[in-house]
């Protein structure tokens, strides 16, 4: 009998009782970890990793499914079933202008109707969908491509660190001074 990869994992997962015990919460944050690898390895432009990652991330995301009980490919089938008859295009920066389905006609055609003065200026509505949507870019750098350090180090920075203190009985955050001994 000729075993498929599909197969192969799932027996994997059999074999190793992540079936039987496993938790779905775990196999997501496994699945988490290794989308951070597929950031990190695009930003690096490193294309042994990324084929890594996404192996692992289906690797993973089979591992959700197994334990779950459900079907991956049901999965897969149920989002291409949501967005097979979505409309719209991708623009130059990257980002998926989706065509909604309650613009009135003129406003989605290609015609060069222009509406006269009014809450759109003379622009047509996709016009000034992408004018908002570019100045809303510019001022969030929403776009941007970054490794997890650089977003980490874009956050707003607090004055106090703090640091998780697990106490079964008394969990809270206890704040961390840069001189403390108690360091983990």
């Amino acid at each position: 009998m000729h075993k498929t990869v599909d197969d192969k994992i799932d027996q994997w997962f059999e074999d190793r009782g992540i079936v039987a015990n496993g938790k779905t919460m775990s196999q997501a944050i496994k699945t988490l970890e290794e989308t951070t690898e597929l950031i990190d390895a695009i930003n690096t432009n490193n294309l042994l990793e990324i084929v890594d990652a996404v192996g692992d991330i289906y690797v993973t995301l089979r591992g959700v499914c197994k334990v779950q009980g459900i079907d991956l490919t049901f999965c897969a089938e149920a989002a291409y079933n949501e967005i097979k008859d979505r409309k719209g295009y991708l623009r130059p920066d990257g980002t998926f202008v989706r065509e909604h389905d309650r613009l009135p006609e003129k406003l989605t055609s290609d015609d060069p109707y222009t509406p006269g003065p009014g809450p759109l200026d003379g622009k047509t509505a996709q016009q000034q969908f992408e004018e908002v949507a570019r100045k809303v870019d510019e001022e969030t750098g929403r776009n941007k491509q970054m490794s997890a350090k650089e977003y980490w180090d874009s956050l707003p920075k607090r004055q106090n660190k703090t640091r998780w203190v697990d106490d079964p009985n008394d969990p809270k955050i206890i704040p961390f001074k840069e001189d403390s001994k108690n360091v983990d």
